[in-house]
């Protein structure tokens, strides 16, 4: 019954943008994926940690459904450096595709309900461990304050300490006991400042989809407070965007430090700009930034007509600079920056912006239009595999599938590029299973036998 909703809502609103708002078929047919995916995460959070339902959404969100609103109107709020290189078709008979290849390598290990979270067993865990979700926290807190004091090369084991808050605060969730909302204003207020202070709000966006995931899971709402929280959710993330280019200008370059009063006088000088935070003139090019593909159109008309195909050069280099550790080769490739974007989808970006070309362009760049189709999925199949693994092992370690939040919180976002996501991802891994095997015990369930009794 369950998927049947979710063919229903995808081919209501495929009729919807094409006889209502006539949008063409290829438009129409990507936002009705993207609809099916977003009611898939909603349905399936009531009974599972809907991780690849978010990853697949994120990923329609992004490359179809940012992509049909720019070619049927919206690409005019683009600046033309950063508008649509092909025409919808070419477009979308490359993306579509390569989009369902994915989803397809994805459910041949992750099965719908393959993160299906047993509440009993992580409760019964946490008899064993009352303070754990304190001790988490404390721990992530304390990384979060000491990350200045490190050197470089601990970067990463830092950053990944210091998501050790938002495990100890879904353990409370996902157990019988009762939630201290200053628990939540704590931790979720120290994100906010973080991020305001940083100008980077990515962390903060995808921290609270995921925590409102398990909420959902905990008192599993009905229709209406999930269809309020996902327009409250929007709002909140178009405010955002609206006011991050003043706030990065104050902070990055003004010299200002982020505070209320600093947050108060952007959001002023934004509405007075655009005629207001609700007028087209604002949310024109706010709602268009959610487009990664216009990277991805970038690269179907500048290759293979400017730069050939890499024939897997590129997808090694990731691989490689993600598998083995700087120390070992100074060389290797350095994720992140502009420089791939401006060599193969024909741009010039200058400065310090960071643009990735994505997973669907890196395949493409790399094998081609068919060639990549085979690609996506065995990413897919990768990521499928990990997250079943997750799922395995959490039987043996229950909050084990937890951390498959802090796995996946860069391969989840399509606008990362293809080697920081395999990177993190790897890293995350092992640290994990370095974690585990060092107290192996701490995080074992030893009185399995209780849930019989």
């Amino acid at each position: 019954m369950k998927n049947y909703l979710n063919y229903t809502i995808a081919l209501a609103t495929f009729l919807g943008f094409k006889f209502y708002f006539e949008y063409d078929s290829l438009s129409a047919i990507a936002i009705g994926i993207f609809l099916y995916w977003v009611s898939a995460l909603l349905i399936r959070a009531n009974d599972s940690l809907p991780i690849k339902e978010f990853f697949l959404s994120l990923y329609a969100l992004q490359y179809l459904f940012g992509a049909a609103l720019t070619y049927n109107g919206l690409d005019e709020y683009n600046p033309i450096e950063y508008q649509m290189r092909v025409p919808s078709t070419t477009y979308f008979l490359y993306v579509i595709p390569v989009f369902l290849s994915f989803c397809l390598g994805f459910n041949v290990f992750s099965k719908k309900y393959s993160l299906a979270i047993d509440r009993a067993t992580i409760n019964l865990w946490l008899i064993q461990h009352p303070q754990a979700p304190y001790y988490f926290i404390g721990i992530g807190f304390l990384a979060s304050f000491t990350s200045g004091i490190f050197p470089s090369s601990l970067n990463f084991v830092i950053y990944l300490l210091s998501g050790f808050k938002y495990v100890g605060l879904f353990i409370l969730l996902i157990s019988y006991r009762t939630i201290k909302p200053i628990l939540m204003a704590l931790i979720y207020g120290s994100i906010l400042i973080s991020s305001f202070k940083g100008g980077m709000f990515h962390d903060l966006l995808t921290w609270i989809i995921i925590v409102s995931l398990l909420i959902v899971y905990r008192y599993k709402p009905n229709w209406k407070y999930k269809i309020i929280g996902m327009l409250v959710f929007g709002i909140f993330a178009i405010f955002i965007q609206s006011i991050k280019s003043g706030l990065r200008e104050q902070t990055w370059f003004g010299n200002k430090e982020a505070s209320l009063s600093l947050v108060e006088d952007v959001t002023k000088d934004v509405t007075s700009s655009n005629d207001g935070l609700l007028s087209m003139k604002n949310l024109g090019p706010n709602i268009i930034r959610i487009n990664q593909g216009w990277v991805l159109a970038s690269s179907l008309d500048y290759v293979p007509r400017v730069m050939e195909h890499t024939n897997g050069k590129l997808l090694y280099n990731y691989s490689y600079a993600a598998l083995v550790p700087r120390v070992f080769d100074a060389d290797k490739l350095n994720v992140g920056g502009h420089d791939l974007v401006n060599k193969y989808a024909g741009r010039e970006i200058s400065g310090e912006t960071s643009v990735a070309l994505g997973l669907f362009t890196d395949a493409y760049v790399d094998f081609g239009a068919i060639g990549a189709i085979f690609c996506v999925f065995l990413f897919g199949l990768l990521y499928g595999y990990i997250l079943n693994q997750f799922f395995v092992n959490s039987t043996k370690y229950p909050i084990l599938i937890l951390f498959v939040t802090l796995a996946f919180i860069y391969p989840i976002r399509p606008d990362t590029d293809t080697g920081s996501a395999l990177g993190n991802l790897f890293k995350t891994i092992i640290l994990i299973w370095i974690v585990i095997r060092l107290y192996p015990s701490y995080f074992k369930l030893t009185n399995r036998n209780k849930l019989n009794s």
